[in-house]
């Protein structure tokens, strides 16, 4: 009998030009759904910033319900502010865990929680990490701080000479008259060095509260001569969410791109330049005046404020 050699049996295979066909492929299938889950992700960011601040709205409401209606604290200074900055006079700087001091990161984060737990708002709600926006990256670089909110210096704020309203301040709720369209918590981006009560190192910290320099001469609704004075923020690209004394947060999109080169600012003195840039009225005719409206204050001088 004949012997046959053993048939070999090949197996199957991509081509070079297939392999190249399916990468391709696979590439063109990211591209197109690499936007979609980074709009997905910007849109849930903006759900929790809302969420974050109707929760800190809510404290707020039950604070001024425990406290004969009077506003909790814009300036971040005492306990009866909404929280105390680590360079706050009042705040008391505790014991730094070893694993946090390594980073200084998260040392402005636990700085902040810290200063968080410390204030007026804590006993009300009791997560501390409320007071940042997810889309908030600024505390992971340039040794910014983690809080992302402010107050409006029209609520609940100590007199300044810095800040021309004077005792045109509001304390208390009742006397809001208009508190769906009034600001209680807004998105900063306006970081200042501050060294840390404690001598223990500097911040750039969202300092105080958040104000507007509005003047004697500025009425609403035309603000003439107003400029920002603090800087706002865009974490969520062109837009900021804003919380309201009825309890509502809504994310507001900014519409002068003056204001959105201002609030995508990562310098440390944002007020400053943008005096020199020229942030006024006339760069930013639709958002100031959005501002100055929600900017709550009662009359002082010969101007009659805007809550009327």
């Amino acid at each position: 009998m004949k012997l046959h050699p053993a048939r070999t049996h090949k197996t199957p295979a991509f081509t070079l030009i297939e392999l190249l066909v399916v990468i391709a492929i696979i590439a063109i299938l990211a591209a197109m759904l690499l936007p979609a889950l980074g709009a997905a992700k910007r849109k849930a960011q903006a759900a929790n910033c809302i969420s974050n601040q109707r929760q800190l709205l809510l404290a707020s409401k039950m604070y001024a319900d425990d406290n004969n209606d009077k506003i909790v604290g814009a300036n971040c200074d005492a306990v009866t502010d909404w929280r105390i900055s680590p360079a706050g006079n009042g705040f008391k700087l505790p014991n730094i865990p070893a694993a946090i001091a390594a980073s200084p990161e998260l040392v402005n984060k636990f700085l902040d929680e810290q200063g968080f737990m410390q204030g007026g708002l804590f006993p009300y709600c009791k997560n501390p990490d409320l007071l940042h926006c997810p889309a908030d990256n600024r505390w992971q670089s340039q040794n910014y701080a983690f809080d992302s909110y402010s107050v409006p210096n029209g609520l609940n704020a100590p007199n300044s000479q810095t800040h021309s309203i004077g005792n045109a301040h509001i304390y208390k709720e009742a006397t809001v008259k208009h508190p769906t369209t009034a600001i209680v918590f807004l998105e900063e981006n306006d970081p200042r060095s501050q060294n840390i009560t404690g001598g223990s190192g500097m911040v750039f910290e969202n300092n105080n509260s958040w104000a507007l320099p509005i003047g004697g001469g500025m009425y609403p609704p035309n603000w003439t001569g107003l400029t920002w004075w603090d800087a706002p923020a865009a974490f969520h690209q062109t837009g900021a969410v804003f919380g309201y004394l009825d309890g509502h947060a809504e994310i507001h999109r900014w519409q002068d791109a003056a204001t959105i080169t201002l609030a995508n600012y990562l310098g440390t003195s944002p007020t400053k330049d943008s005096y020199a840039l020229g942030f006024s009225l006339a760069q930013c005719p639709h958002d100031l005046p959005f501002v100055a409206n929600g900017y709550v204050f009662q009359p002082f001088g010969t101007n009659p404020g805007n809550n009327n």
